[in-house]
C-alpha cells in the first residue's frame, strides 16, 4: 500500500455462505507490527533463536543486522561477544532451550579459541 512503510499488503478470504449461498469476502491488512511481538512473547522465541543462530554465522562475516533490528544487539559491539550479549538480553525461556544452550556453548568455545 503506497505511502505507509508499515503496510505490507492485504490478505483476502472469499467463501460462499453454506446457508444462504451468498459470496462472502473478508479483507485484512498485513502490517509490520503483526510480525513484532512484545519482549518475552513466547510465540517469538523461535524467531529470536533463529536470529541468534544466524548471527553466529554473520559474526564470522562481520555483518550483524538481524539482532540489531530486533533490538537485542547494540551497534557498537561486534563479533561473538555481541552474540553472547544478545543472548543475555533474550527471554529466559529461550536461553533455557537445550539447542540454544548448545549454540551458546559453541560460541563460547569459539571465543576461547580466539575467534572474534
Amino acid at each position: 500500500m503506497p505511502g505507509n512503510n508499515n503496510d505490507l499488503g492485504q490478505a483476502e478470504l472469499t467463501w460462499r455462505d453454506p446457508q444462504e449461498g451468498r459470496l462472502q469476502r473478508l479483507r485484512q491488512p498485513i502490517t509490520r507490527q503483526q510480525f513484532v511481538a512484545a519482549p518475552g512473547d513466547p510465540s517469538q522465541l523461535s524467531l529470536i533463536q533463529a536470529a541468534l543462530a544466524a548471527d553466529v554465522g554473520e559474526s564470522l562475516r562481520e555483518s550483524h543486522p538481524a539482532l540489531r533490528q530486533a533490538g537485542l544487539r547494540p551497534g557498537n559491539v561486534r563479533g561473538l561477544t555481541a552474540v553472547l550479549e544478545a543472548a543475555d538480553r533474550a527471554p529466559s525461556p529461550l536461553r533455557q532451550r537445550p539447542d540454544v544452550e548448545r549454540l551458546l556453548q559453541i560460541v563460547k568455545e569459539l571465543k576461547r579459541q580466539g575467534v572474534r
